[in-house]
């Protein structure tokens, strides 16, 4: 039994200048915001990471605490993550590595999560 790759991404497009670009990345990243504090209720899938009996204010409170994660590696300002740029369209913050059953990096961790509950 070997090890898989694995990776985890979060984009947003790229604008017409370096300033666009920020301002679709952090109006991105604030969809995400209202998306979890409008969350009313955990997804089956989800219920393995929160926990069958968690209040949806912990869920809201590990979900925001993950965006902040990812919003500092939107910056490039984490070690774990990097963003790309694809076909000059799109910006692309990549995470992963190899996993032997394990995540390759926390910020898998949270990219994931926001993903598992429906908010990216």
């Amino acid at each position: 039994m070997g090890a898989d790759f694995l990776c985890a991404t979060v984009e947003w497009r790229v604008g017409r200048t370096d300033e666009e670009t920020t301002q679709n990345r952090d109006s991105h990243l604030a969809e995400i915001e209202s998306r979890i504090k409008a969350l009313d209720e955990v997804y089956e899938d989800a219920c393995e990471e929160f926990g069958e009996d968690v209040g949806i204010e912990k869920v809201r409170d590990v979900l925001l605490e993950s965006l902040r994660e990812v919003a500092v590696a939107a910056r490039n300002e984490h070690r774990e993550g990097t963003v790309i740029r694809i076909r000059g369209e799109w910006d692309v913050l990549v995470t992963g590595g190899m996993s032997w059953g394990d995540s390759p990096t926390a910020l898998f961790d949270h990219i994931c999560r926001l993903d598992i509950a429906g908010v990216t």
